[in-house]
């Protein structure tokens, strides 16, 4: 395989996007992970065999695939150039989020029997979400390119529905037999090692692969336990916002921060009125945590500074003189000052004095509160010391920050 390390990159970051990509051999039984698992799941016999033996009959040389099955999955197919038995399978993906009513339809569609809904549910829920195919097919034209030798060598086809039209689901299918405990397993696997992504890159602030985790994230990952939808989406909304509540912790935010933030998401989930609410808020809380963790994460400090930071952040109106904090810690003023400049990199009056007026320049921008009043509120009783430090970290004085803002 000439293009080796390219095909490397290109699964990898496939896999990167959850995105399975798959080596199919042609000239044997169809690998049942094509479709994730799902006919095999869902039918019990090889009939995904059948299915995909179809689709790919007749598939030429120098040609990419797109491909919508009747679950309305998605896929990219196209063969190999050094092997024409060997087809690269990239999918499945669903385009959009799929609610409980679509998944009700579907069902339908393919004769898959009541019982089996739950499970359906949660296939779906793992499966990944890509709002934007043109990327992938950006990826695999540029592959393409490659292994066919330029533009002008391969063409993209849409596979027709009708491909299928003579092996459609019969409704016997659903007599077979209940899904394989070892596919119960995998659905399951799947939905925790997403959350535990999730709660990872939450721990160490990467609101980048937040982003990217959300895209597979969809309404019905959320297991049902309850008949009532609300109830059931308020409580998996409970559960997450504690478990995102351990990962800041384990992130390095102190106690003092993360309790505020859990508790107004507390507040917030109770207040959900509607299944449309859920995705936004979860979104919420990924990233608030995930910012909570960037702006006060202390891991990397020691205990001392830990708690010098904490003890500051927590009450600006508090004595944060020098001498008055080394005297809480029981270590003598150079040893407090030498040790925050250290670890911080700043001195601790500087750290003080930027944290008191970032809290006034939030009073002014958003309370009509007096000036001498913002000021107070930010540990600082005398007006014209206020107003020159003031203007030192901002370069205007009160009055004209609040009138420009």
């Amino acid at each position: 395989m000439f293009y080796k390390n390219e095909f490397k990159f290109l699964t990898d970051t496939f896999k990167k996007c959850n995105l399975q990509a798959l080596l199919i051999p042609l000239n044997i039984s169809i690998d049942p992970r094509i479709d994730l698992m799902l006919r095999k799941s869902m039918w019990g016999d090889d009939s995904y065999n059948k299915v995909f033996s179809a689709v790919f009959k007749g598939l030429l040389d120098n040609t990419i695939y797109r491909f919508a099955d009747s679950f309305g999955l998605n896929y990219f197919f196209l063969k190999l150039p050094d092997d024409k038995n060997i087809l690269l399978s990239v999918g499945p993906y669903l385009t959009h989020d799929i609610n409980e009513q679509k998944v009700l339809e579907l069902a339908e569609k393919n004769n898959i029997q009541a019982s089996k809904i739950k499970k359906l549910e949660q296939f779906y829920a793992g499966v990944p979400i890509v709002s934007e195919q043109s990327r992938i097919f950006t990826m695999l034209d540029c592959f393409a390119e490659l292994i066919y030798g330029g533009s002008d060598n391969f063409s993209v086809v849409d596979l027709e529905p009708d491909v299928l039209k003579d092996i459609a689901p019969l409704n016997e299918y659903s007599a077979f037999k209940e899904q394989d405990p070892l596919i119960d397993m995998q659905i399951m696997e799947q939905r925790y090692a997403h959350e535990n992504k999730i709660i990872r890159a939450v721990a160490l602030g990467q609101s980048h692969k937040i982003e990217q985790l959300l895209k597979n994230f969809s309404q019905i990952s959320f297991e049902r336990r309850l008949s009532d939808p609300i109830r059931n989406l308020k409580n998996y909304c409970i559960i997450m916002n504690t478990l995102l509540r351990k990962a800041a912790e384990q992130g390095g935010v102190h106690p003092i921060y993360i309790n505020k933030v859990s508790s107004d998401y507390a507040i917030k989930i109770e207040q959900l009125s509607t299944t449309a609410d859920v995705q936004s808020l979860m979104e919420q809380m990924f990233f608030g945590y995930c910012r909570l963790v960037k702006k006060h994460a202390t891991r990397n400090y020691s205990a001392i500074v830990q708690k010098t930071v904490v003890y500051i952040d927590s009450d600006l109106c508090a004595d944060l003189k020098l001498s008055s904090l080394a005297q809480m810690h029981n270590v003598s003023a150079s040893y407090l000052s030498a040790q925050f400049k250290k670890e911080t990199g700043s001195t601790l009056t500087e750290y003080v004095n930027n944290k008191r007026i970032k809290n006034a320049m939030h009073l002014l921008k958003t309370t009509n509160l007096q000036v001498q009043t913002v000021a107070q509120h930010s540990g600082i009783l005398d007006m014209q010391y206020f107003t020159k430090l003031f203007k030192k970290y901002t370069g205007q004085t009160p009055k004209e920050f609040r009138a420009s803002s």
